[in-house]
């Protein structure tokens, strides 16, 4: 861990918690900083999140220090986000917010995003994007009828 002296000086940055996507382990979180390009971290618990997000925003304003490069102000970019955590910056809808949406139980939503292979589980609730509750608005069975 770097130990910055001059942490008081270092503004907070805003971060991202995603959970890891790319490994079995359920517990490990990516942590983003978005207004760093290519700031990164990981941490195994909830515990480790503030430590590790630190050290790593600690590390790169101190590395663009020494490289004269220019250390961005805090602020809401989401340019610095890989596309791989970029659906974690915006809300997700949950299992009970579909169902009222469709008008369908919360079993229901469950049952048409599995069929509809929609949905992610985050924690232990189904979590949906907006985009993917209109993929599962109910279909009438059949051929569309001609209009006249």
């Amino acid at each position: 861990m770097i130990t910055n002296t001059r942490r008081h000086q270092i503004p907070a940055y805003p971060f991202v918690v995603t959970p890891s996507m790319e490994t079995d382990d359920e517990d490990m979180l990516i942590l983003v900083v978005p207004d760093l390009p290519g700031c990164m971290t990981h941490a195994a618990s909830s515990a480790d999140i503030l430590p590790r997000v630190q050290d790593a925003i600690d590390s790169w304003v101190l590395h663009a220090e020494s490289e004269g490069m220019e250390i961005p102000t805090p602020g809401s970019s989401i340019q610095g986000i890989p596309d791989w955590a970029r659906d974690a910056v915006f809300p997700t809808l949950s299992t009970s917010d579909v169902a009222e949406i469709l008008g369908v139980s919360a079993r229901r939503v469950r049952a048409l995003a599995e069929s509809r292979k929609v949905g992610r589980i985050v924690g232990n609730s189904l979590m949906f994007f907006p985009d993917e509750v209109e993929a599962m608005k109910v279909r009438l069975p059949g051929r569309p009828r001609a209009v006249v």
